[in-house]
């Protein structure tokens, strides 16, 4: 969880909007300003949800970051490990 809550953190500070690189799977969003919003985008996103449902991963780790000086105000990151 920490790396995900990092990476929001990191991309809020920074005002971008991209994937951390990291060998983990991957989901994240920034502009929707609740958790609900947020999952119902990443569900009705075909790779996002293919991320969340799929039985390969046993873990993750949630974050969100908010920067009122930002484009996006709202940073959010999942990451998924086997």
């Amino acid at each position: 969880m920490a790396s995900a809550q990092a990476w929001s953190e990191y991309m809020a500070v920074n005002n971008v909007v991209y994937h951390s690189g990291q060998n983990v799977g991957e989901n994240i969003a920034a502009g929707y300003a609740s958790p609900g919003d947020v999952v119902a985008a990443w569900m009705g996103s075909e790779g996002h949800r293919a991320n969340i449902l799929s039985p390969y991963y046993t873990q993750v780790g949630a974050g969100y970051a908010y920067s009122a000086n930002s484009t996006y105000k709202h940073y959010w990151t999942l990451q998924f490990l086997p």
